[in-house]
């Protein structure tokens, strides 16, 4: 199983991919130009109504559309904070630009997660929920999805999602409006060849920048 690096490290330590930025025109898949498009989400999704099913569809589709700045939207709160966290230049940059965080995503996305942006469909095959965690640790859902790539190969990802935790009064960036809802805390991709596929025979990605 491989896990994508969703350490600040990932983008720390590597050279980022050529033109990862979340204006970039277009990516190179399968040797072939795709033009990322924007998915149109309401302001206040997902609510405290919205299944998990449904923040794993739009996140999908997001992905599927090569939308960026939407697949940000949809991590959840920690994750968000890492990112951030891990895209700071110093203890002084206290307000992080959203392109640089952006970037990281798309980097750590083309190169953690082959075949993912920009995949042709996806579906999903089992989904286990743990309704009841252990004190301390929030509700989670994760769903095993088959995802077919742009080079017509299967592969299969691990989508967990977190149930976020309602304003305690402490750090006030738990306070977003966003309180019990559900959001993608992390994606692992199962090297299980999705079949029967080997997973070095779809080449990742590269990002063009505008």
């Amino acid at each position: 199983m491989v896990t994508l690096a969703w350490s600040p490290q990932a983008f720390q330590l590597g050279q980022p991919l050529r033109g990862t930025s979340s204006h970039f025109r277009c990516y190179m898949q399968g040797g072939e130009e795709v033009q990322p498009q924007s998915l149109m989400l309401p302001q206040r999704f997902p609510t405290i109504e919205t299944p998990p099913s449904e923040v794993l569809e739009s996140q999908l589709q997001a992905l599927r559309m090569g939308d960026i700045p939407c697949v940000y939207r949809l991590f959840s709160r920690a994750r968000k904070l890492i990112f951030e966290d891990g895209c700071r230049m110093d203890l002084r940059d206290a307000r992080v630009k959203p392109e640089r965080i952006h970037s990281a995503v798309a980097t750590v996305l083309v190169s953690s997660c082959p075949g993912l942006l920009g995949h042709h469909s996806s579906e999903v095959v089992a989904s286990l929920c743990d309704p009841a965690p252990e004190p301390g640790l929030l509700p989670k859902w994760t769903f095993r999805v088959k995802v077919r790539t742009s080079m017509d190969l299967n592969r299969h990802y691990f989508f967990t999602l977190t149930r976020q935790s309602p304003f305690d009064g402490g750090d006030p960036r738990d306070c977003d409006g966003f309180e019990r809802c559900w959001f993608v805390w992390s994606i692992t991709l199962d090297d299980d060849r999705g079949g029967s596929e080997r997973l070095e025979e779809a080449p990742t990605p590269t990002l063009l920048p505008a």
